[in-house]
């Protein structure tokens, strides 16, 4: 592959990556708000908002069985019809039935989405352009993610909270019509038996020696699920944020996520372990600036860009651990079965959230979710702290 076909294949894979990612956070903030303009009870706001967590908990172990090298392209396209589909859905449906269905769905194009396009780029990991390509893919997603909120807030507060799911889907369909002609491998593989059950005997086997540092992995997603769903209601209530001043606020967290590339020198002189105290720490800023914070200020922007370097800086060493664990052909199949049950916390996370704001008050997910992270903090400080006894 020469120069100029490795610049547009990482070109190729950052506009479809920030496109995607754009379109998937837009409306992160606005799905609690959707719940109670279409005045969902406590129940049905706990299905909804915990609709998409729950159908990628269900459908990703599917989706690291089924997706192979050979079928990932047409996986890849199948998850972002899904996506599409269920943003139309939300944009225009009002019915209890249909939105909650639609949430759902969308937890099973990103599965797809996800589990697909790793597999898609580790089909280029022997090619001189891999490492151009994956970096262009991690930098995908901290645009989206920084552009995609911000976006969101401008459009609801000049066209209304429907323009959070339209916007989406118009992202989606350019997405889908930029994505290049993905032609199926024809490589001979293992029997689809075979590969089953050798990856999850390698997996169980492995899993067991990172008990500890999966336990924190779970609670992580449970408060993740918590700050989603209670942090917009809060943001509204207790701060009197605006539409705008949300979406910002989901911004500053991915705006401090690309500072990454800044500290990369010295986190990367770091083991896993401590890599993963650092992040849990800054994690921590988050939730406590909001609770700290009572108004809108560029100190509490400031908390929250903190807490998205923290993101940043535990999920790459999370991935760098399943890349130290795991071989390159396991890496579908784990991803697949750690989805599942990380989303599961997730889910329990933003569906317990409603109740919590009801029949406490609305701090109560924020303040658990603090309370969560500093548990997490001192275990693995604990943790650390033996490692180093003789």
């Amino acid at each position: 592959m020469t120069r100029s076909q490795s610049s547009s294949a990482a070109i190729l894979v950052f506009l479809q990556g920030a496109l995607f990612w754009t379109a998937s956070t837009a409306a992160i903030g606005f799905f609690p708000l959707l719940a109670e303009n279409l005045r969902l009870s406590a129940f049905e706001a706990a299905v909804f908002l915990a609709g998409a967590a729950l159908g990628r908990t269900l459908f990703q172990p599917c989706a690291g069985l089924i997706i192979r090298p050979g079928n990932a392209g047409r996986y890849y396209l199948t998850g972002l019809a899904c996506s599409l589909i269920s943003s139309i859905v939300m944009a225009y449906c009002h019915h209890v039935v249909l939105v909650i269905s639609a949430r759902f769905v969308e937890g099973v194009g990103l599965s797809l989405f996800v589990v697909s396009w790793r597999t898609l780029l580790n089909r280029m990991a022997g090619l001189p352009c891999f490492d151009a390509v994956n970096e262009s893919y991690v930098l995908s997603q901290n645009v989206g993610r920084l552009i995609g909120p911000a976006l969101g807030g401008v459009l609801v507060a000049h066209f209304g909270i429907q323009a959070a799911f339209i916007f989406p889907a118009l992202l989606y369909s350019l997405c889908l019509l930029v994505s290049s002609d993905r032609r199926d491998s024809t490589r001979a593989e293992y029997g689809l038996k075979e590969r089953i059950s050798t990856k999850f005997s390698d997996q169980i086997r492995a899993l067991g020696q990172q008990r500890g540092i999966l336990i924190v992995h779970h609670v992580e997603f449970f408060c993740l699920g918590l700050w989603l769903a209670g942090w917009p209601m809060y943001a509204v209530s207790a701060h009197r944020l605006s539409a705008e001043q949300l979406g910002y606020s989901f911004t500053m967290a991915a705006a401090g996520g690309l500072a990454l590339f800044l500290v990369r020198p010295w986190t990367s002189r770091l083991s896993v372990q401590n890599r993963l105290i650092v992040a849990v720490t800054l994690l921590c800023a988050q939730p406590l600036a909001a609770l700290l914070i009572q108004h809108w200020s560029w100190l509490l922007g400031l908390g929250f860009a903190v807490g998205g370097l923290g993101v940043s800086i535990y999920f790459t060493s999370f991935h760098r651990l399943l890349t130290d664990t795991y071989s390159l052909e396991q890496i579908p199949f784990v991803y697949g079965m750690l989805g599942s049950s990380t989303f599961l916390f997730q889910a329990a996370g933003q569906a317990i959230t409603p109740f919590l704001s009801e029949y406490f008050s609305l701090e109560a997910p924020i303040l658990l979710d603090a309370m969560m992270l500093l548990g997490c903090l001192a275990f693995l400080a604990l943790g650390s702290a033996r490692q180093r006894l003789p």
